[in-house]
């Protein structure tokens, strides 16, 4: 399942031309870093000035922002998002 996320993710933000990369996760088992194959979650970097832009789209595909403290704020840290079905 993890796997179809990053796909959805990776296509979603190429298709606005929203720079990110894919960190933790299956590229650490494939580097030997880890033993578990799979992930409880997907971690993207995307580009801090469209990161709202990415999180937006990704809401056209059933995906929404969990509150979070640092929403509003100017600390961009990171959002969570969970699918809605």
């Amino acid at each position: 399942l993890h796997e179809l996320v990053w796909a959805l993710v990776a296509r979603v933000a190429e298709e606005r031309g929203i720079r990110c990369v894919f960190i933790k996760g299956p590229t650490l088992h494939d580097q030997g870093l880890r033993d578990r194959e799979q992930s409880g979650d997907v971690d993207v970097w995307c580009d801090p000035r469209r990161w709202v832009d990415l999180i937006e789209a990704l809401q056209e595909y059933g995906w929404q922002r969990e509150p979070d403290p640092w929403w509003g704020t100017p600390v961009g840290h990171s959002a969570t998002l969970s699918p809605t079905g």
